[in-house]
């Protein structure tokens, strides 16, 4: 194991503990401000009789619903914080480091910058055809994109589920998103390779066999045919730097995985924010 992946696994555990805190606080918080919003209406509600029916009643009751929710999201996410903390005592940098390491599919780890875990797979297959070799970087605290270092069909599409470096994940997003926000690094990188390694073509953004019978091909990729007027910053720094464009992978709005409340993407190359305005994902059972 080297000394800064080491940092890095350190760096990493740290900022999916206070990502945690911090949705945590966000909750308690919302939860008392829900709960004292409700006492005031009832205060309200009992000063004018209570003999006949009131628009306020109706209002209890959402407010009620809504401390209900809010309650169980809590309890949800204290059972999380039970399964993190039991991975936490069982997972060790060099433990993470050496799974990676004896990776059937993986070449080679590196640290870039300090925040940077990047993953170099071996000559992909899919279906017995190559699809190439990947790089998967994922920089602290909440981006990742995937890279194919043989070829970028039409310079956009480095996996037929792979636009600019952003895949769409779909139904997986919640899985990856989990995995990562819990300390699952090594369960991260492995989905994501399976992800890679999916023929199914549902919610691509062409066909498996076209985009195979593109890789096969490798024509000239012409740069001027990539209008910067569609790219992000960070898209255009990958197409200068590489002809083929690739771009971050922010964390999605939703109810699944870390969701930013007040950070802005895509409007630089850094795509960084604050660990605070993060939410920890617990809208879903």
């Amino acid at each position: 194991m080297t000394r800064t992946f080491e940092a890095w696994y350190k760096r990493y555990v740290k900022q999916c503990d206070e990502k945690y805190l911090s949705h945590v606080d966000d909750l308690t918080k919302r939860l008392t401000e829900m709960e004292i919003s409700l006492q005031k209406i009832i205060d309200v509600r009992m000063q004018t009789g209570m003999t006949k029916e009131s628009d306020l009643d109706e209002k209890i009751r959402t407010k009620q619903e809504e401390v209900f929710s809010l309650k169980a999201q809590l309890d949800r996410v204290e059972r999380i914080r039970e399964e993190m903390d039991s991975t936490k005592l069982k997972q060790t940098a060099k433990k993470v480091y050496d799974k990676l390491a004896k990776h059937p599919s993986i070449e080679k780890i590196e640290v870039s910058k300090e925040t940077t875990l990047n993953i170099y797979t071996k000559k992909l297959k899919v279906k017995g055809q190559e699809i190439g070799n990947y790089k998967l970087s994922y920089n602290l605290p909440s981006t990742f994109y995937i890279r194919n270092l043989e070829y970028v069909v039409e310079g956009q599409y480095d996996h037929w589920h792979v636009n600019y470096g952003e895949p769409c994940l779909a139904s997986w997003k919640p899985i990856l998103y989990k995995q990562l926000d819990t300390y699952q690094i090594f369960l991260f990188i492995d989905t994501l390779i399976h992800y890679l390694l999916l023929s199914n073509d549902a919610h691509a953004y062409m066909t498996f066999e076209k985009w195979l019978a593109k890789f096969k091909k490798k024509e000239k990729i012409d740069q001027s045919k990539i209008s910067p007027n569609e790219l992000s910053e960070g898209q255009t720094f990958y197409v200068s730097e590489y002809i083929s464009a690739v771009a971050m992978n922010d964390i999605p709005q939703g109810g699944t995985g870390w969701v930013t409340t007040n950070a802005t993407f895509g409007t630089d190359t850094s795509n960084t924010a604050d660990a605070s305005s993060y939410q920890y994902w617990s809208t879903t059972a």
